[in-house]
């Protein structure tokens, strides 16, 4: 029999995930010190991500719990849309280097977070099957993506079409 969440796991929750949320905005502060000082370097955005492995099984249900019981419930959906909408603005700055014309930086945070629950509970039913650090690569693939691509030049040396002519 399931144990329905009550209000003293949504306190939980939102402890917990302040919590790892504190860690993350501490994380960008220094990021964006370091970018400040030198900015050429940029927050690893992906090395900051929780491994699958990271998560017990037990915290993985419960979270997993608690979002069936929020979507049931109006009052806890309101407060866990408002602790979401404050981690993707909060996590934004440091998406930034994986969005694009058509990816804004809290979709790239809202879609990293999806894609770690999703591998979460994929990794937990299977753990052989996949490599904890997908999530990061994942980001790091969109990244390159977004990455300009480097000119290349030609047999005369420039990267302007006309003067290769």
């Amino acid at each position: 029999m399931a144990v329905l969440p009550t209000a003293t796991h949504v306190n939980h929750h939102q402890e917990f995930t302040e919590c790892d949320l504190g860690s993350a905005a501490q994380s960008r502060r220094e990021s964006r010190q370091a970018v400040q000082a030198d900015p050429e370097r940029a927050p690893d955005l992906p090395g900051l991500l929780p491994r699958l492995n990271d998560t017990d099984e037990v915290w993985c249900l419960l979270e997993f719990e608690f979002w069936l019981y929020a979507l049931r419930n109006p009052t806890i959906r309101a407060r866990v849309a408002e602790l979401y909408r404050h981690f993707r603005s909060q996590l934004a700055p440091l998406a930034a280097p994986f969005a694009s014309d058509e990816l804004e930086p809290d979709e790239v945070v809202a879609a990293t977070i999806a894609l770690y629950h999703g591998l979460t509970l994929q990794w937990h039913s299977d753990p052989h099957a996949l490599r904890p650090d997908l999530v990061a690569r994942v980001l790091r693939a969109v990244g390159q993506q977004n990455a300009p691509a480097p000119a290349a030049s030609t047999r005369n040396g420039s990267t302007h079409p006309r003067e290769n002519r």
